[in-house]
């Protein structure tokens, strides 16, 4: 949720096709303090509803929702002002003409402006009718309750060298096995003219069936956490203009990730500047600099945007490599030795660079992508065990 869109009103969503809204004065709402703002929005409910083609507005936010159809100059449309949150929802993905959108692949999706960062959170489901309802309504407001997002309390870092430029999350939901969240930060270092390096920085939750009803959660059932992984990829961004052209953004190229199994300093050189060393990765973090603690030569002293590189977990075992036939993906594999209780955190970093010219789009444009999968088990003992998967791909372009 954007800061800016702390202008968002107070507002009562029926299940019925009317509508209650009880807006904050506009010119009183711009003089109101982050605490002030989050004290109002805490009775700010959205509740999604079966109308076909439904739509509703006001000044501070737009809902769209149960749509066959969605072009992507109308949404670029319908997302011009950053002053406003815009919320879209659909039960049925199956009549959709098209899925090469987010709002068209997704049961509900939300965008906006924190602080100016464009920010985009989108939900999956398997479930149909009532409970998809039920979990759509959940997802939203959880984006709306600013008091209980932390990203309404981040403030912009302008310190670091590394400035953040899109956040987004996506949760896959899947009962009775259980679901994924996954919350991830794009940020940008201009190294030069030529090009910027960026990290993709993901926080992935893997929670089983199991974990769900034990927290009192309904429609689950006793799944236990066996293994999952991560792939991620920063992709090439493209816009179809219309009349069979295309414009493409700049060409990431993979530079590092972590955590990784036997971390160590990568020298980043660049792929667009012959010769040109950006910097070091360490164990550590990223610094310019390639002076080194006088008892390891794998940490940085003067580290200018700290990561860690080091996985220490021995349960669950975590192997991570490149992509085989992808070698500009990377990937985190986590298993547990026998099943558990429990939820897997696991965070990742993906370092690439990018050109910043020679191309039809603007310089930070681009693609994010992640593959992910979670497996569970019954807890059976030898034959009687029975396992589940499920999987899902989040390709982000904003739109």
């Amino acid at each position: 949720m954007k800061q800016s869109i702390a202008l968002l009103a107070l507002f009562l969503l029926c299940e019925s096709t009317a509508n209650t809204v009880v807006p904050v004065k506009k010119e009183d709402n711009d003089h109101l303090s982050i605490e002030k703002k989050q004290s109002i929005y805490k009775d700010v409910y959205f509740q999604a509803n079966s109308i076909r083609n439904y739509f509703y507005e006001n000044d501070y936010i737009i809902i769209n929702g149960n749509y066959s159809a969605i072009q992507k100059n109308e949404l670029e449309t319908l997302l011009a002002g950053k002053n406003k949150t815009y919320i879209f929802f659909d039960l049925n993905l199956d009549d959709n003409a098209d899925d090469d959108l987010e709002v068209l692949k997704n049961n509900a999706v939300v965008y906006s402006y924190v602080g100016g960062i464009p920010c985009v959170d989108s939900f999956l489901s398997d479930s149909s009718g009532q409970d998809l309802i039920s979990e759509i309504n959940q997802f939203v407001n959880s984006k709306l309750q600013k008091e209980e997002n932390p990203r309404i309390k981040r403030k912009a870092d302008n310190t670091s060298l590394f400035k953040e430029i899109y956040n987004g999350s996506f949760r896959k939901m899947n009962k009775p096995y259980g679901y994924i969240d996954c919350d991830f930060d794009v940020k940008k270092y201009r190294a030069n003219e030529i090009s910027s390096l960026y990290v993709i920085e993901s926080n992935f939750a893997f929670t089983p069936g199991k974990v769900a009803t034990s927290n009192g959660s309904s429609g689950f059932e006793s799944w236990y956490n066996k293994a999952g992984y991560i792939h991620a990829k920063a992709v090439q961004a493209t816009n179809d203009v219309g009349y069979n052209q295309i414009r493409y953004g700049g060409i990431p190229v993979f530079k590092d990730a972590f955590p990784v199994n036997v971390p160590g300093t990568i020298s980043i050189t660049s792929s667009y500047s012959i010769g040109l060393n950006l910097g070091y990765s360490f164990k550590n973090g990223f610094s310019l600099d390639n002076i080194t603690s006088e008892t390891q030569r794998d940490v940085g002293v003067n580290i200018s945007y700290g990561y860690s590189k080091t996985y220490s977990t021995s349960e669950p075992a975590l192997s991570t490599q490149k992509n085989a036939s992808d070698p500009q993906m990377y990937e985190w594999l986590y298993t547990y030795s026998s099943p558990r209780i429990e939820t897997n955190h696991l965070k990742t970093g993906y370092l690439f660079e990018m050109n910043n010219h020679n191309h039809d789009m603007l310089e930070g444009d681009l693609g994010v992508s992640f593959n992910y999968k979670m497996t569970l088990s019954n807890n059976g003992i030898w034959l009687f065990e029975q396992q589940k998967s499920f999987s899902g791909q989040y390709d982000h372009c904003y739109y």
